[in-house]
Formats: structure tokens, C-alpha cells, sequence
């Protein structure tokens, strides 16, 4: 009886079997499935990190390549308090140039004899953008107390400066001494009371250009008239700081040396800048 029941039921149990082994099948496929989707959504997840890591990499060498680093709107610089320290800019972990191009608007200043025919306004306004620039290659957050041709109070140019925090704040100037070799080149100033880290500053500016073929003079203190006064900016600016005469705009020398060399002087600026921070530990 027991064999009959066997050969009466055995299709059944074959098949009963059958499914079972296709169940087993099926569920191992799925899970092989899963396993596979997951592998993928890790692996596309590994990539989407490091297109990323690439893309803020490659954002990084933009700014190291020429394009301009983003700064606050003037209007959404807040005003500097009262009660911060001196050294608060060092605090802040941005490296930061205040470039200020002197003169500007109606303030045009001296005019060059030369074929350019360039006003000392001009002149220092050319020469700020092309610091700008050259700064921003190397990583260095820029403001400008002018972009154009506009006037600006000396008081809205310190202004700037402290309320940035500016590590170093270089004011731009030309000279209009009457073409004797004596009195021609590049000159810096800093406070008459020769705080060390302006005239660090100043004195690795000055050899940086003295390097790349500059005529230089040396470092004074105060201004060209008095050891006893100082230039607005110097006197005002909370942070380090220096006024950069680069050279007579009425000496021929001067101005055609500038104009076949500017960018050799805005490159050799801006580095002596950076090693100036490092040395500052900025």
C-alpha cells in the first residue's frame, strides 16, 4: 500500500521538489542581484567623491591660475570694532592685501613725457591690477580701494583696510622728480616710528624688485618731505603697511623701464608678499 501511495503521489512530489529547488535558485539570484546593485552604488558613490575632491581641487587651482578670489561687497563689510587688537587680522586665518592705487577721479596727478602719456593715477591703478592679479595666482584674498578711475577719501581707503583685517595694506604711488638719475627709482615708506613688520615688508619688496632689474633706494620712514610725519594710509592703517613709489612718472628711465618690465615687477611684488607672510607666520 505504501508503494502505491508512493507511485500515486511521485509526480506531485517531483514537482513539489522542482519548485522548491527553483525557489532556492530564485532567492539566491536575488540576493546575487542585491549584491551586485549594492557594489555598484558604492562604487558610484567612491566616484561621486572624488569628482568632487576633483572639482574643489581644480576650484583651489583656479584661484592659484589667475581667477580673482571672491570678496565681500564694500557695502557687506561690516565696521571694525574699537575693541579688536591690533594683531586680530593675524587672527583670522585668510591671507589678506589691501592694494590701494593713489589718486584717482579728478586727482590725476603728474602726466608722463613718454608716447603713453599716462597720469600718475593711472599708472598706480594699472600697476595694483596687475599686483591683483599675480596675488591671486598665489592664493591671496585682494581688495582694491579703487577698480577704476573713480576718487576715493583716504579715509574710505584705511577704512577698507582695517575692516577687512588686511594682513598688509600697499599703497601705490608715483614720484614726479624732474628725470636726474639721483632721484629716480623705486622708494617705500613706512610709519616714522619703523614698526618690524612693515619694514620687513617693505625691505623684501625692495629686494624682490632690486632682483628682477628694478632700480631701488632704500626704505624710508615717514614721508618724502619729513622723517617725522607719516603718509595718511601708514598712519591710519591698524595693520602693517607701506606706500610704494614705483619710480618718477617724469623720468623717461623710469617709466620705459616700467612699461618693458611691469609684469617681471608685479610677479616679484606679489612673491615677496607671500614669503613675507610665511616669515610672519600668516
Amino acid at each position: 500500500m505504501k508503494n502505491s501511495m508512493m507511485k500515486r503521489y511521485k509526480p506531485q512530489m517531483i514537482l513539489f521538489l522542482i519548485i522548491i529547488i527553483e525557489a532556492i535558485i530564485m532567492m539566491g539570484l536575488i540576493q546575487h542581484r542585491n549584491y551586485i546593485e549594492k557594489k555598484q552604488a558604492e562604487e558610484a558613490s567612491k566616484t561621486a567623491e572624488t569628482n568632487t575632491s576633483q572639482e574643489n581641487a581644480s576650484g583651489e587651482n583656479e584661484g592659484e591660475t589667475g581667477e580673482e578670489l571672491t570678496t565681500l561687497a564694500l557695502a557687506d563689510i561690516p565696521e571694525r570694532s574699537a575693541d579688536d587688537s591690533a594683531d586680530a587680522n593675524e587672527q583670522d586665518g585668510v591671507r589678506i592685501v589691501c592694494i590701494d592705487a593713489a589718486l584717482g577721479g579728478y586727482a590725476k596727478g603728474n602726466t608722463s613725457d613718454t608716447d603713453s602719456g599716462m597720469s600718475e593715477s593711472e599708472y598706480n591703478l594699472e600697476f595694483a591690477q596687475l599686483m591683483k592679479q599675480k596675488l591671486n595666482e598665489k592664493g591671496i584674498l585682494v581688495y582694491m580701494t579703487r577698480e577704476d578711475n573713480d576718487a576715493v577719501d583716504e579715509e574710505d581707503r584705511t577704512d577698507l583696510a582695517n575692516n577687512v583685517y588686511a594682513d598688509l595694506m600697499i599703497t601705490l604711488t608715483r614720484d614726479s622728480y624732474d628725470g636726474t638719475d639721483q632721484k629716480s627709482g623705486v622708494t617705500a615708506w613706512v610709519h616714522h616710528k619703523r614698526p618690524q613688520s612693515s619694514d620687513d615688508a617693505a625691505n623684501l619688496i625692495l629686494e624682490a624688485l632690486e632682483d628682477a632689474g628694478a632700480r631701488v633706494n632704500t626704505v624710508d620712514a615717514g614721508t618724502a618731505e619729513s622723517t617725522a610725519d607719516d603718509y595718511y594710509t601708514n598712519e591710519n592703517c591698524i595693520g602693517p603697511s607701506l606706500v610704494l613709489g614705483m619710480g618718477s612718472v617724469k623720468n623717461e628711465n623710469d617709466i620705459t623701464d616700467y612699461e618693458e618690465n611691469k609684469e617681471t615687477y608685479a610677479e616679484a611684488v606679489a612673491q615677496a608678499i607671500v614669503d613675507w607672510m610665511e616669515d610672519q607666520g600668516l
